[in-house]
Formats: C-alpha cells, sequence, structure tokens
C-alpha cells in the first residue's frame, strides 16, 4: 500500500503541474536537481480537484488481494540463492547476443589481470584521482556559472554528488568471438573492458556535454548506426 500511495502521489504531482502550466509561460531547464514542488489545490481546475478526489476516495476503498502463485518454485528459487552466494564464479551478460556467461572466477580475474596490465593502455597509481578530478571540474563548472551559461540550479547539479562513487572496472565476455582466438582458446574468452561512471564526479557533466555534441554527431555523412531501423532505411530503395 505505501508504494502504491507514492505512486499516486507521483501521477497527481505530474497531472497538477500540467494543469497548472497550460495557462503559464513554463520553459523546461534541463540539467536539474528534481523538484518536489507542485501547485497549491486552490490553483487547479475543477476538472483535476475532481479527478484527484476520486483517485483518493478508491485508494481507501482498496482492499489488496492475496498472495499469487509465484512463476519461480521453491527449488528454482533456492537454486538462484546459491548460484549469488557462490565466490568462485562470475555471472555477466554476454557482449552480445544477450546471453548470461558464468565463468570460473580465477579465469575472469585473470582476462581483467591480462587487459589492465597491458601499459599501452593502462597506468598503475597508487591513489584515486577522483578528488583532484572533482576539484577541476568544478572549477569549470563554477566558470560557466560566472559566464552566466548556467543558472545556479544547473551549476548544483553539475557539480555532482559530494561523496562521488569510485569508477568500477568490468569486463563483458566476448563468447560470439571464435573460441580458437580467445585468450586461452576454448577456456578463457576475451572481455570488453567497461569502466562504470554512474554517480562518479563527472556523471553529470557528461550528460550535459552529450546534450549538445550528440545532436552534430547524427548529422556527420559519415555516421554509423547499428539499429535495425537505420539499416533498413539505408537499405531500402529511394524512389
Amino acid at each position: 500500500m505505501a508504494e502504491l500511495r507514492g505512486d499516486l502521489y507521483a501521477y497527481h504531482r505530474r497531472i497538477k503541474i500540467i494543469d497548472y502550466f497550460k495557462t503559464n509561460d513554463h520553459t523546461f531547464i534541463p540539467f536539474t536537481n528534481p523538484s518536489n514542488w507542485h501547485p497549491k489545490w486552490s490553483q487547479l481546475s475543477g476538472e483535476v480537484q475532481d479527478l484527484i478526489k476520486k483517485d483518493r476516495v478508491c485508494l481507501s476503498r482498496y482492499q489488496p488481494t492475496v498472495d499469487r502463485a509465484d512463476n519461480v518454485s521453491a527449488c528454482e528459487k533456492r537454486a538462484l540463492k546459491q548460484l549469488q552466494n557462490q565466490p568462485n564464479i562470475i555471472i555477466k551478460p554476454a557482449d552480445k547476443g544477450s546471453k548470461i556467461v558464468i565463468m570460473d572466477k580465477q579465469q575472469y580475474v585473470y582476462e581483467a589481470h591480462r587487459q589492465l596490465d597491458n601499459q599501452n593502455h593502462y597506468k598503475r597509481i597508487t591513489t584515486s584521482l577522483q578528488s583532484q578530478t572533482q576539484l577541476q571540474i568544478r572549477s569549470i563548472i563554477q566558470q560557466l556559472y560566472t559566464d552566466k551559461y548556467i543558472n545556479a540550479k544547473q551549476r548544483d547539479y553539475l557539480y555532482g554528488p559530494n561523496d562521488p562513487r569510485a569508477r568500477l572496472f568490468y569486463l563483458l565476455p566476448k563468447i560470439h568471438k571464435e573460441s580458437e582466438t580467445w585468450t586461452i582458446p576454448h577456456e578463457v574468452p576475451p572481455g570488453r573492458p567497461i569502466v562504470s561512471d554512474c554517480n562518479s564526479c563527472t556523471y553529470h557533466i557528461s550528460q550535459y556535454i552529450d546534450h549538445f555534441l550528440g545532436p552534430l554527431s547524427g548529422r556527420h555523412p559519415k555516421g554509423l548506426s547499428s539499429t535495425l531501423a537505420t539499416v533498413n532505411n539505408t537499405l531500402r530503395p529511394r524512389t
């Protein structure tokens, strides 16, 4: 019920905002933190007030149904739990093909070290550079604010979290490659290296940059896309 109340509140808030701004000049400002503001009850139209009242009555009369049958058996649940708690294996999605790969942990770590030990691509450091990077990024963002390219709300959003999350390195196994060409043939597939930037010190500013560069890159005459719609449009004969 608590989750249902929360969903209904979020739905009503969106309805209130749409109703309020339909007669007001409102421009959405991107790259700002989520707002909890919503119009006062007296600022809403009668139709929206009636809708909200009816929804609240329906919610007050709602009786949750009994637990429905689970589509996963107790035996399958135990098996999944055992896999999750197994320290000697790694479970990752494949790089391509929407498959799930279960690897021996030692083999996974072997492939990770093979890549990270390549000094042409990686350099070992003794401490994290994230705090230093955060200061540099925030200095640039502050200058954007000073030069009036962004407002105060956007500045605060682009700053990112005060305690950013460390970037995590992991691999997506390339099992679509011929097994004879694997790092250890038929045993250890090569991995696509991924460095997760979620909630890091550059996560929000990367969104800001992509907002401007994304449309430009799509206009390049040599741009390629692997989406099926693009391929179909490319292959469709012109009339």
